[in-house]
């Protein structure tokens, strides 16, 4: 156990188990927040509050208790709504030791607070151990901020289990009040990804970097008859990038209701309208446009970009980026070669670029972008150009027969006149990209020669938008 871990088993923490598993047998890396698969089947939520603690006045519970709901009702369809002589659907009480539900509270300090996921009998209750000292608006490690502690615990109310991201709201460790509070990336995910985004910002919604703005009249014809300039597979969801907006996915052909919503609202400073996105190895978010690259932790930029892409030894404009899982190996296709390039030592690997030709046969040059998928039997490569995409057989080392073939269609559950395959009408091209990438890893940096047990999930989907020259 490093020093950072005892550090964090030292905090007060919340009552419930840490992380609940997700994911696909022999994954190395999941989804940092967890789901309890339980959810409210109704958007108004009800809560009462059953009493008070002696260490704040009522207002302040109450205030406490109302932010706390409020930073989940700004960023989902729901709304919470406090009752007073009826049953709620969330029943709040301040209590000590034993108190009737079977789990005992153990005193000042340790465990702070408990909720309960969604459901009948005591599903949803939240209870707060009455031996803290509680306070709102005060850093002090002698007491424990009720807003912070009440805006984790609803979140299990909600169906959240506990974040591995230790700087997650849900997180099952208490870190304090922070007077500059606002709902990360990893809770964020989690929330909208069993309710959805509030799609109409209620005034005064804050906490939260995200404002999702009305759909289009008919995102799925936007989505099927337009190119995107790039998409990306970001904590195993599908985002889809065009002009200043994106779409979220979480299954093939099915974005998520009240999308698409704009990409600075998500990703502050990102310019619109980025040639290509992926997720590195160590779960940062990389976009691509031009002669530049930005780097993001979550929804946050690093310091000091965006950075020419010259540094990585890269050309602008690069065609598709093919990322490879843990290794640390990343792909770069730019008309007909490709690189590969080192995260880890930070440089291109020696005798890059290649000719596509050479080892992707029947491969087209000047692709849009390239991904890599798992079917369930085997592993493929997908080679993307305009809308029509090519699958690699590694096995064979070439393209299989009946491809190309419609990528909107087989991929994105567009209908055949939604997807009519754009034609080159002259020189030129605009790139879009897609990537997905999960988290199974290998040692070996080869494409080609990975044994298919052993390979990451990366998906890449682009198309190419002709634009003309005079």
């Amino acid at each position: 156990m490093d020093e950072e871990t005892r550090r964090l088993m030292s905090y007060p923490r919340c009552g419930m188990p840490d992380v609940i598993p997700n994911g696909d047998p022999g994954q190395t890396r999941f989804r940092r927040y967890s789901d309890s698969g339980d959810k409210w089947d109704h958007q108004e939520i009800t809560y009462r509050i059953l009493n008070f603690t002696p260490d704040l006045t009522e207002a302040e519970v109450v205030d406490s208790f109302e932010r706390a709901f409020k930073v989940w009702s700004d960023v989902t369809p729901l709304t919470f709504r406090r009752v007073f002589d009826v049953p709620g659907d969330i029943h709040i009480q301040f209590s000590e030791y034993d108190h009737g539900d079977g789990v005992a509270f153990d005193g000042l300090g340790g465990t702070l607070a408990h909720a309960y996921f969604p459901g009948g009998s005591i599903g949803g209750d939240a209870h707060f151990d009455d031996s803290e000292i509680f306070s709102v608006f005060l850093s002090d490690d002698d007491k424990t901020d009720l807003f912070m502690v009440a805006a984790h615990e609803f979140g299990h109310s909600l169906g959240l289990g506990h974040s591995s991201d230790i700087h997650a709201l849900m997180a099952p460790f208490y870190v304090g009040y922070d007077p500059g509070f606002s709902l990360g990336y990893d809770d964020l995910h989690g929330i909208q990804s069993i309710y959805g985004i509030n799609s109409s910002p209620r005034p005064g919604d804050r906490f939260i970097p995200l404002r999702p703005q009305p759909s289009p009249p008919d995102p799925e014809v936007e989505r099927c008859s337009k190119s995107f300039n790039a998409v990306a597979f970001i904590r195993n969801e599908l985002f889809l990038f065009k002009g200043k907006n994106f779409w979220r996915m979480r299954e093939q052909g099915k974005p998520l209701e009240g999308y698409p919503v704009e990409m600075g609202q998500f990703w502050h400073g990102l310019p619109p309208k980025v040639d290509a996105s992926y997720e590195r190895h160590d779960g940062k978010i990389v976009f691509l446009k031009g002669s530049h690259y930005w780097v993001y932790e979550g929804v946050d930029m690093d310091p000091d970009y965006p950075r020419p892409l010259r540094e990585l030894g890269l050309p602008a404009d690069i065609d598709g980026a093919l990322p490879w899982g843990q290794t640390g190996k990343t792909y770069f296709f730019k008309g007909d070669v490709y690189y590969r390039y080192d995260e880890f030592d930070h440089r291109m690997d020696k005798g890059y670029p290649k000719l596509i030709k050479e080892n992707w046969l029947g491969v087209p040059i000047n692709i849009d972008a390239v991904f890599r998928h798992y079917d369930g039997y085997s592993w493929n490569t997908y080679f993307i150009r305009h809308r029509r995409y090519w699958q690699f057989d590694e096995s064979r080392g070439q393209v299989d027969l009946g491809f190309p073939r419609n990528f909107g269609v087989d991929w994105m559950g567009c209908k055949e006149e939604d997807a009519k395959v754009d034609q080159p009408e002259g020189p030129g091209q605009l790139r879009a990209e897609v990537t997905m990438i999960s988290s199974m890893t290998t040692e070996n940096s080869s494409p080609l020669t990975l044994s298919h047990s052993s390979l990451c999930l990366c998906l890449s989907i682009s198309f190419a938008l002709l634009l003309n020259r005079s």
